[in-house]
């Protein structure tokens, strides 16, 4: 098998550590082997309720850095991300962010309809539309850390 670059990647910083949210076609298959077929459609279009949708999406996009991970391990995270003062907003536009630099889904952006479906799962968690500054790319404790 030739050798490849991995697919982009966003890095967020979750539980004092680093990691990179990736797309990859693995990290997909896993979220839909994980909760169906439908459940994923859900989640990637924005239609999955806003509580789990950052779950099978962190899920999804941290599998490439650690195959053990869980729903339960994702869930975990984003509660760390919410306890270390993170936004749902911000994490959801994080994971846009690193979901349309997916190879994947490259393809897709020049529809509207998936691009729509992307900025609904970004402002789903909040009313508020504003855009999101760099100085929100992490919670605040771990930026002044």
């Amino acid at each position: 098998m030739p050798d490849r670059q991995p697919a982009p990647g966003t890095t967020i910083r979750i539980a004092g550590r680093d990691r990179v949210l990736r797309f990859d076609y693995a990290g997909l298959c896993a979220l839909e082997s994980a909760v169906g077929m439908e459940e994923a459609t859900d989640a990637l279009s924005g239609l999955k309720p806003m509580l789990v949708r950052p779950r099978d999406l962190l899920y999804a996009g941290l599998k490439h850095a650690d195959p053990m991970l869980t729903l339960e391990g994702a869930a975990d995270l984003v509660d760390a991300w919410l306890t270390e003062g993170g936004s749902l907003k911000t994490l959801s536009s994080k994971l846009t962010e690193a979901l349309l630099e997916s190879p994947f889904l490259r393809s897709l952006r020049s529809q509207p309809e998936v691009v729509e479906a992307a900025a609904a799962t970004a402002s789903a968690a909040s009313p508020i539309s504003a855009p999101i500054s760099s100085s929100e790319s992490e919670p605040p404790s771990a930026a002044s850390a």
